[in-house]
């Protein structure tokens, strides 16, 4: 019975994340129903949770789920990517995972390497929604 009640008050704060995130959206006329969107998913807990919100908002949102790898951490490319790929396809999202070469970038332009990262995944994003 505990479980239970548990599981209601889950489902009652994520229904009411939702209108939150709803009514914020739209007072601010942030996204109209049937919004393409492209979410850039890392596979972190934030971003899959965005990802997981704008799913279920009931506005007929078309996600689009895009990893980036960047180049920067090889050991764990694959399991985040994965992660993304599995969580795509159970909410029935589009996958495209693309690749960037922030080490060449940035010596090639002298940033940051965390700026050298932001540009080409703007770019990359960009390139997407074109």
């Amino acid at each position: 019975m505990e479980s239970l009640k548990k599981n209601q008050s889950r489902r009652s704060s994520g229904s009411a994340l939702l209108l939150r995130v709803r009514e914020i959206l739209q007072c601010h006329k942030l996204l109209q129903e049937n919004d393409t969107i492209i979410v850039a998913v890392s596979g972190g807990a934030d971003s899959l949770a965005l990802l997981h919100i704008l799913h279920d908002l009931d506005m007929n949102l078309q996600l689009i789920s895009v990893y980036i790898d960047h180049g920067l951490r090889p050991d764990e490319i694959e399991n985040e990517k994965e992660r993304v790929r599995y969580c795509s396809r159970e909410l029935n999202i589009q996958f495209i995972p693309t690749s960037v070469d922030v080490r060449g970038y940035v010596d090639a332009h002298k940033y940051s390497q965390e700026e050298g990262a932001r540009i080409l995944r703007y770019n990359a994003l960009e390139k997407i929604r074109a």
